[in-house]
């Protein structure tokens, strides 16, 4: 049986790789889509996500990791009946509850496409999408069951399978439909969306019934089911308004940022290309380092609920600081490849000038976006849910406010920095807080300039190599990989050399 110490770092191990599997995906069908339909059609879906998002995340936020908790406290006392209680209770309040957001947001189509959004076509796309409430509700409840309980390559091998399945289906569409409409484009791409979470959500379900089939049942009483709702909702509910409370954000920015760019001088459907730029090529680069993050966080959270409730203290300032190094490592990364390569890597991946433009000066505050991720982790983790809700409402705030005041000013850089603050607001506040609950120092030096000084070093080598195979003459491929993959080893070396990741944390993950 695998020690505690080697469970953790096999499960982060398969988190982060299926989370590499699934964006490098997603990051070559986002190439493969936006070269097909344009940057119109994509600033179409990028203006429908984030109203999408809010609803999903009510349904979708804090319920996996509240039952994933409540799934391992009962796992580890052997009570398989309890667990089945929990799911089923589970279930029956997800299904009502997605249910009711199902038809509100059927009902409100006019609305949202017309007076909410503006843009008339945006109210078939809405149409298509509306299913994926009720089914990613659903999926929910059985990723807390696997999370919980362990099994975490069958959800990771569900968002392998869903975006096979949302890939094939959009191509397939795509072949045979053409892209010459704009709204046909986006409900073609939605469909595949859909479709793509139906297939996920039977392959889960699949699996969950054949694990519990064979285990011993009994009938529960009603009261008992509430009584869990109860527990779950505890839990649950600030993460969910959290999350809630961003897809808010992010729905009310779509619809400004497009207003005040026009505001800016550019005209609506330019307005509309580069916010679809922004949403739909810069930002899947950007999001290049959640790859581990997200699987880091995914383990992070029941470790520290864990210590939490032994009250060890010194394992819980250890493994904050160490997710704290590790976010920092894979963003400077990220920052330092993008520096060097961004605009030939956004030209030659999306043939589209803009996205260097942007993802450049971007790619400078990447640490901020993967800080404001990892620390509202940790927030979960040491149960200040509620506090983490008050300051992302506080971050979400100055957000939207810098970004009404920014954009007419600075234009789509004006979006970029109004975006970003509110990041760093949020951080500043959790980690306030994080210090006062936990007494954890900040060592500046481990967190940041040991990475970034990294991060400066391998600026410098791979930018000779790039500009070496480009006087050559060699693919723009070649030039773009080469460099990318050298800087990782010399990234990786200097990190060893300056003792940023020690060389037994190297050794126990390979």
């Amino acid at each position: 049986m695998k020690s505690k110490k080697d469970s953790l770092i096999y499960s982060t191990f398969i988190l982060t790789l299926a989370n590499f599997v699934v964006r490098l995906m997603g990051f070559i069908y986002k190439i493969v889509i936006s070269r097909i339909v344009g940057g119109e059609a994509m600033g179409l879906v990028q203006l429908i996500l984030p109203l999408y998002f809010s609803f999903i995340s009510i349904v979708a936020s804090g319920i996996p990791i509240a039952i994933s908790s409540t799934v391992a406290r009962h796992r580890a006392q052997n009570n398989t009946q309890a667990i089945r209680d929990t799911i089923t209770a589970s279930l029956m309040g997800i299904c009502v509850l997605s249910s009711i957001l199902f038809l509100l947001f059927i009902f409100n189509l006019n609305f949202f496409s017309s007076k909410l959004l503006r843009y008339g076509k945006t109210k078939l796309p809405l149409l298509l999408l509306s299913p994926c409430i009720v089914i990613i509700g659903v999926k929910s409840i059985f990723r807390g069951y696997f999370y919980g309980t362990k099994k975490v390559h069958i959800p990771a091998l569900s968002d392998i399978l869903e975006q096979i399945i949302r890939i094939g289906l959009v191509l397939l569409l795509f072949y045979y439909v053409g892209p010459e409409d704009i709204e046909l484009s986006a409900c073609i791409i939605v469909i595949g969306m859909t479709i793509g979470e139906l297939i996920s959500l039977l392959y889960l379900h699949v699996k969950f019934h054949n694990i519990l089939k064979n285990s011993n049942t009994k009938k529960t009483p009603p009261s008992k089911y509430k009584s869990i709702v109860y527990e779950l909702y505890k839990i649950a509910f600030p993460i969910t308004m959290t999350r809630v409370i961003m897809s808010i954000v992010s729905s009310i920015g779509s619809i400004i940022v497009p207003r005040r760019l026009v505001l800016w001088g550019m005209t609506p459907n330019k307005a509309l290309k580069s916010f679809g730029v922004i949403g739909g090529m810069v930002m899947p680069l950007l999001f290049i380092p959640f790859t581990i993050i997200n699987g880091l966080n995914t383990i992070l959270i029941p470790n520290l609920s864990e210590d939490m409730a032994s009250k060890k203290w010194n394992n819980i300032r250890d493994k904050i600081s160490k997710a704290i190094v590790i976010t920092s490592e894979s963003a400077f990364f990220c920052t330092g490849v993008l520096i060097v390569l961004g605009n030939h890597m956004g030209f030659l991946l999306f043939r589209e000038q803009d996205v260097g433009k942007y993802l450049v000066p971007s790619s400078l505050f990447l640490i901020f976006l993967c800080l404001h991720q990892t620390l509202s982790s940790i927030m979960n983790g040491l149960s200040m849910e509620n506090i983490s809700a008050r300051n992302n409402i506080i971050g979400g705030i100055v957000e939207l406010i810098a970004i009404y005041v920014f954009i007419p000013k600075f234009g789509i850089y004006g979006y970029m920095g109004g975006f970003y603050l509110g990041s760093v607001v949020v951080i500043i506040l959790h980690y306030i807080s994080i210090a006062k609950k936990t007494q954890i120092q900040l060592d500046t030096v481990k967190w940041f300039l040991k990475p970034a000084f990294a991060s400066l070093f391998m600026i410098s080598c791979i930018r000779l190599v790039f500009l070496k195979l480009s006087d050559m003459g060699v693919s723009s491929y070649i030039s773009l990989l080469v460099p990318s993959i050298l800087g990782l080893f010399i990234f990786l070396i200097v990190s060893l050399l300056i003792e940023i990741i020690p060389y037994n944390f190297i050794k126990n993950f390979i």
